[in-house]
């Protein structure tokens, strides 16, 4: 998928970023709380996130929480002068 728009303030992620997220488990239902979400770009896998679903909410609502934490990982990403020149970002 890609990276949800943002419910709140923080920067949207550039087009060529997207994310899976799935259930821990692959589920099977004994790891129902616990979600792990694999960022892409432009297909090639940069950075996986871990997601603690212990109120037991909703795919949906543990999707947009990830894409939240994906979105700053990525804005983060982006900043490192290394990495930006690399992917043509300067």
């Amino acid at each position: 998928m890609n990276i949800h728009p943002s419910p709140t303030q923080s920067p949207l992620a550039p087009a060529e970023w997207t994310m899976n997220c799935s259930p821990a488990n692959g589920g099977d239902g004994l790891c129902a709380y616990h979600y792990i979400c694999t960022i892409f770009r432009k297909g090639v896998e940069m950075c996986r996130l871990s997601i603690a679903n212990g109120n037991g909410a909703s795919n949906e609502a543990v999707q947009l929480e990830a894409a939240e934490k994906a979105r700053a990982w990525i804005a983060t990403f982006l900043l490192r002068p290394d990495e930006a020149q690399a992917f043509g970002r300067e």
